[in-house]
């Protein structure tokens, strides 16, 4: 290695005071606790609903409790040398840097199986009945195990002796670079990709409106944030692994930062698609109802300010009644404009919603 870590002073007073430090501290915290609130609402909805939990809520409380420890780890990071030159780092400082940052990239490796096989799971669960569907399911989630082994296994077992991989005092050789990272990091950006892109098709099959197509592919597809993040992680490491050795606690500090951020934003994603009933629940509520009149008054206030002649319009019972010229206009030519902005206008998607609030076996 280009540093001689038995040359650096044991220790020196960190402070945070750049703003890399400041980056890796805010934005993972923000994120993990984003999606420690939306894990919660996914607990929550399920106790609306009365249902057990399903293996796709497990795994996403594995990563969840992953994203947590990483948090932790990247904090204690920090206050050791993330986002410092080396220079301005101790060594027994370093050491245990070195050690967290071999722990939380193992770490990271089974929150993103964990995130992959937890929506490979709701897919069996919502489009169990297309039973090729369901088999190609289980087929990338083996697909998904075999990268987790073969990726786990390749960046441990890197150096010889094993230990050298974390002790950088230790003699030996190490074969981690540029073909490896790239290996892992291509492998599992095209699994991200394949597993967000396979319902779409199924999808579109669906008798609903076109409307309703959308927002559901939409709601699928809202795990690409967390592939962009790992794209630009693959990206920066590529970028900065030929002289990342020479200066590392700086050199990875941005590759640091959207590893410890993809996870989270994985979590939002997936948490998302199965809050429809804490919305509805929500919305019902009376602090839902007193928005929703605010919102709709104010909405029906603008709409009245414009038109010409202003009329006192009520929809009541397939009718609208005019104050001023007392006509009655039937229902099929009548417009509705309360509640513009309520609950009940968005998409249900009502010919594949099951009893539970997720998407139903409909073919």
């Amino acid at each position: 290695m280009a540093f001689q870590a038995g040359r650096m002073p044991a220790w020196k007073e960190i402070t945070i005071h750049t703003t890399e430090q400041r980056s890796l501290l805010a934005v993972p915290f923000v994120f993990t606790v984003l999606a420690g609130v939306t894990t919660g609402l996914r607990l929550y909805s399920r106790r609306l609903q009365k249902t057990t939990l399903s293996a796709s809520d497990w795994f996403c409380l594995v990563a969840m409790l992953f994203a947590i420890v990483t948090l932790v780890m990247n904090w204690i990071m920090v206050f050791h040398g993330s986002g410092l030159w080396l220079k301005d780092v101790g060594r027994e400082q370093f050491l245990l840097w070195i050690k967290l940052q071999v722990a939380t990239y193992l770490i990271w490796m089974c929150s993103v199986t964990a995130l992959q096989i937890s929506i490979l799971a709701f897919y069996t669960k919502t489009f169990g009945i297309y039973r090729t569907f369901r088999a190609i399911c289980f087929g990338m989630i083996g697909i998904v195990s075999a990268w987790f082994i073969g990726a786990f296994c390749s960046y441990l077992f890197a150096c010889n002796p094993v230990h050298k991989l974390w002790d950088t005092m230790t003699p030996g050789k190490c074969t981690l670079g540029i073909p490896l990272c790239a290996s892992v990091g291509m492998i599992h950006i095209v699994l991200d990709a394949s597993i967000l892109i396979m319902p779409i098709p199924l999808a579109w099959r669906l008798q609903m409106a076109t409307s309703s197509k959308i927002v559901l592919t939409v709601l699928l597809l809202l795990g690409l944030f967390a592939t962009v993040c790992a794209v630009i992680r693959l990206e920066c490491l590529v970028k900065i692994l030929p002289g990342a050795l020479a200066n590392p606690t700086y050199s990875l500090w941005q590759a640091l930062l959207f590893q410890f951020t993809e996870v989270p934003v994985g979590i939002i994603c997936i948490c998302v698609p199965t809050l429809r009933p804490v919305s509805r629940a929500f919305s019902e509520s009376k602090v839902g109802g007193y928005f929703s009149s605010i919102f709709s008054t104010s909405s029906h206030s603008k709409i009245s300010e414009t038109s010409e002649p202003k009329l006192s319009s009520t929809y009541q019972q397939g009718s609208i009644r005019s104050d001023r010229e007392g006509l009655k206009v039937p229902s099929a030519h009548a417009t509705s404009v309360n509640n513009a902005s309520s609950y009940d206008d968005l998409p249900d998607f009502p010919e594949i919603q099951t009893g539970n609030g997720e998407f139903s076996h409909y073919r």
